[in-house]
């Protein structure tokens, strides 16, 4: 094995992939500029991936028993301009999540339609206090919000971006009509 002489650190070449740092290489010119493309890219998307919206998660709870009420729906409607709705879709655990719109400041709640061949009837009965309130989406996503339960003494814990839904099923013997 031929002894390289000792070189100053600015001369000295490294060994992995030599060909980028040969002058006489054919591939060098190819690989330096597939090099800056590669950083301009990862300088792309990390300076100027946009803002991912803010997510609201909604838990509907049983307002008696305090357990989850699954594949149910739920109505947000977003103010200010108070007419942009989202229809939320309650989970198997009963938790469902919605993005916030933009430019979006107070929000309501209120019982979607049932699930089914029948949307037109009543899924459940709402249990909150004050029904339909407006609730500021800052303090949704800083502390949580737990409305008053109208139907029972139960309370839920608030948890930071995370609204509670009372609720009641409707009984057999009570209509279910709009």
């Amino acid at each position: 094995m031929p002894v390289q002489p000792c070189l100053p650190v600015y001369q000295r070449r490294p060994r992995l992939f030599p060909f980028l740092f040969q002058s006489n290489s054919p591939n060098m010119s190819n690989m330096r500029g597939l090099a800056v493309v590669v950083v301009v890219l990862i300088l792309g998307m990390v300076c100027c991936t946009p803002a991912s919206p803010q997510t609201v998660t909604i838990r509907l709870l049983n307002a008696k028993s305090g357990k989850p009420m699954p594949n149910k729906n739920v109505i947000f409607i977003w103010c200010p301009d108070c007419f942009a709705k989202s229809e939320v879709s309650i989970g198997k655990d009963g938790i469902g999540h919605v993005a916030v719109p933009a430019g979006t400041n107070t929000l309501s709640m209120m019982g979607g339609p049932k699930i089914g061949n029948e949307p037109y009837r009543i899924a459940f009965i709402e249990c909150n206090n004050p029904a339909a309130a407006s609730i500021p989406i800052a303090q949704v996503l800083e502390k949580g919000v737990v409305p008053q339960n109208t139907c029972s003494t139960k309370s839920f814990p608030p948890k930071p971006g995370e609204i509670v839904f009372w609720a009641l099923p409707i009984p057999w013997w009570r209509p279910d009509f709009q």
